[in-house]
């Protein structure tokens, strides 16, 4: 969406992960409430949207969690991982936040891609539709 209340695409370089962070291709995403408050009076140009998915593992920096292929439920926001809320498996409700790479804007999964954490990634198993994944994080 764009201050103007209109909306778009905007191209944007491809992110890299580095470290822990993961490159995933976005498959399917649910639409989710937040849409329905968006208002016009907001400070950004430009708002994204989304933040939650279902896609699969397209590059990885590291070996963790997931590998390349791996058909994955996108989680929603971008925890620490290590407070004791993330440890607790409470990380929506993290205060510490974490952010992306210097550099990267792969934030929302109205997108191409997305770049999160391993951790955030949960394997999808084959069986499943490609749009099934992304509805049980929203239920």
């Amino acid at each position: 969406m764009f201050a103007n209340g209109s909306c778009g695409t905007v191209d944007r370089p491809d992110p890299q992960p580095v470290d822990d962070f993961v490159l995933v291709k976005i498959r399917s995403v649910p639409m989710c409430t937040e849409y329905k408050s968006f208002k016009r009076e907001r400070e950004q140009d430009t708002v994204g949207f989304g933040h939650e998915a279902a896609g699969e593992v397209v590059e990885v920096a590291q070996s963790g969690r997931v590998k390349v292929g791996d058909r994955v439920v996108v989680q929603p926001g971008r925890s620490c991982g290590t407070c004791w809320l993330c440890l607790d498996g409470e990380h929506i409700h993290c205060q510490n936040g974490r952010r992306l790479p210097e550099g990267q804007t792969a934030r929302h999964t109205y997108a191409q891609y997305i770049l999160k954490p391993d951790w955030l990634f949960h394997p999808s198993p084959k069986t499943l539709a490609t749009s099934t994944p992304a509805w049980p994080v929203v239920v």
